[in-house]
């Protein structure tokens, strides 16, 4: 995988500004007074945040069977890689929230573990929350609610009826809502470039600014209008399932991309009875 770094590398490579943090008016003084403002817009937004309604947490049985790794029973070397992920993606839109499109080489559902992690991720974050898109239906579903029929991404699209907040679930992890796939079993994705998805996602992006949004969106190069995302992301994650991608794959995934928005490859491995392990490039 070193060349595929290396690709990666040279398509995403831009300069780090420099100056000293003391100079008045430099990148690196302006800089510092932004992270003070963050400071202060956080500590505000965790204020707000305390008062959103929680039905239910997960117990560790459950967290287990829908592969969550973040909390106590998973070792630190399969959290941190998430946990640095999360401080890039905050770090680059603080205090304005931010949508994120997660897409893989290959279709595979280490994605979904992958997205859903990366959500509770931020979400532990407690002056921010998070909000999981599912574009494609999971292998295990993400129990939101007790009821066996929940309305969701699909559904919204096809009923005019349907408001933004009724297909927004919380979940069993404090901060974190999901939209889930829906009830319908069409997998046209015909759905990505309707004019209601483009009503959702702007709806649930711009609506808070605390709230951090991944979508995760069938694979790149098996549904062509999954590139219709890259004009509400912020920034787009490649998943690449270990051993199940070559690199032709991997590059013709890559143009399909706005390198600015690129914030890097992972690649990610189911690892039996424990959860996900995953290298970010």
């Amino acid at each position: 995988m070193s060349n595929i770094g290396k690709a990666i590398d040279r398509f995403t490579g831009k300069p780090v500004e420099g100056g000293a943090a003391n100079i008045p008016g430099s990148p690196a003084q302006k800089r510092f007074e932004y992270e003070d403002q963050i400071v202060s817009r956080r500590y505000e937004a965790q204020k707000q945040i305390q008062s959103m309604h929680q039905p239910k947490l997960y117990s560790d049985r459950e967290l287990r069977r829908l592969r969550f790794i973040y909390s106590k029973n998973h070792k630190e070397e399969l959290r941190q890689p998430f946990r640095d992920l999360r401080n890039k993606i905050t770090l680059n839109h603080a205090t304005k929230g931010g949508t994120v499109l997660v897409t893989s080489v290959v279709p595979d559902y280490s994605t979904d573990i992958f997205c859903r992690n990366l959500a509770a991720t931020i979400a532990q974050d407690e002056s921010c929350t998070s909000l999981l898109i599912n574009c494609k239906q999971e292998k295990d579903r993400l129990d939101v609610t007790d009821e066996p029929q929940v309305k969701g991404l699909t559904d919204y699209i096809s009923n005019e009826d349907l408001l933004v907040s009724d297909v927004i679930h919380p979940t069993g992890i404090s901060r974190m809502r999901v939209i889930p796939f829906g009830s319908t079993n069409d997998n046209s994705m015909d759905f990505l470039r309707s004019t209601r998805m483009r009503v959702l996602v702007k709806d649930v992006s711009h609506r808070y600014r605390e709230r951090y949004t991944v979508i995760n969106a069938p694979s790149v190069n098996m549904a062509s209008d999954v590139e219709l995302l890259n004009e509400y992301a912020n920034q787009i994650i490649l998943t690449i399932p270990y051993g199940k991608a070559t690199e032709r794959d991997i590059a013709r995934a890559i143009k399909r991309f706005d390198k600015e928005k690129f914030l890097g490859a992972a690649l990610i491995d189911i690892v039996p009875l424990t959860g996900i392990l995953s290298k970010i490039f």
